[in-house]
C-alpha cells in the first residue's frame, strides 16, 4: 500500500506541474468549451497510458539505444514545434464563431492531444523512473498495470478539473476576447520546449561525440 501511494503522489505532482499538457487542455476548453477540453484531457490521459505500457514491458530496450532516443526526441520536438508555428499566427476573432465557439471534431481532438502528450518524450524517462525505482521488482505484472491504470484515470480526472474550470461559460467569456493573445503564448511556449529538446539533444550528441 505505501508504494501505491508513493506512486501515486509522484505522479500527481508531476500531471499537477504546468506543462504543454496543461497549456493544450485550458486552450482547448477556452476555444471550443468544456466537452473539447474533456476530450483533450481524454487524448492526454491514453498518452499516458502509453508511456505506462512501454515502460512496463521493458523501456530499457529502447534506452541502450541512445540514437533510438535522440530520433524520438527530435520526431517529437519537430511535431510540437510545427503546432506552435500554426498558433503563433492567431489574429483576434480568427477560427471563433459570433458565439465564440468553433466545433471542432472530437476524434480530431483526442488524437491531436494524444500526440501533444506523447511529443514530449522525456515522460519516457519519468515513468521509466517510476517502474523501475519507486516499484519493486518483486510487485506482479498485475499490481504493475493497476499502477498503469490508476495513473491514467489519475490524469484525466485532473485535466478533466483544468476543463471544467477553463470551460465553464463564465470563465470562457472573460477569456475569449483575449483568446488570440493565449494562443500566440501557447505557441510560443511549444516552439520554446521544443528548441530545449533539440538543444539537449545536440548537447548529448556532442558529449558522446567528445567522449569517444
Amino acid at each position: 500500500m505505501q508504494e501505491f501511494f508513493t506512486v501515486a503522489g509522484v505522479h500527481f505532482l508531476a500531471v499537477a506541474a504546468p506543462g504543454q499538457d496543461f497549456a493544450w487542455v485550458v486552450r482547448q476548453s477556452i476555444k471550443n468549451g468544456r466537452g473539447s477540453g474533456l476530450m483533450a484531457a481524454l487524448g492526454i490521459s491514453a498518452g499516458v497510458l502509453l508511456f505506462c505500457l512501454a515502460a512496463v514491458f521493458g523501456l530499457e530496450l529502447i534506452m541502450g539505444s541512445p540514437h533510438l532516443i535522440d530520433v524520438a526526441k527530435l520526431a517529437g520536438a519537430g511535431y510540437l514545434f510545427g503546432i506552435g508555428w500554426q498558433m503563433k499566427g492567431s489574429k483576434p476573432g480568427q477560427n471563433l464563431q459570433a458565439d465564440g465557439v468553433r466545433q471542432e471534431n472530437p476524434a480530431g481532438i483526442f488524437f491531436q492531444s494524444c500526440l501533444v502528450n506523447l511529443s514530449n518524450i522525456k515522460a519516457i524517462f519519468f515513468f521509466f523512473m517510476v517502474f523501475s525505482t519507486l516499484v519493486s521488482p518483486q510487485t506482479s505484472t498485475g499490481i504493475r498495470f493497476f499502477y498503469t491504470l490508476w495513473m491514467g484515470i489519475a490524469t484525466f480526472a485532473w485535466f478533466a478539473f483544468v476543463a471544467t474550470v477553463f470551460g465553464n461559460e463564465l470563465v470562457r467569456r472573460k477569456f475569449i476576447s483575449h483568446f488570440h493573445k493565449i494562443e500566440i503564448g501557447t505557441g510560443w511556449l511549444f516552439m520554446l520546449l521544443a528548441g530545449f529538446v533539440v538543444f539537449d539533444v545536440l548537447q548529448a550528441f556532442g558529449n558522446r561525440f567528445f567522449h569517444f
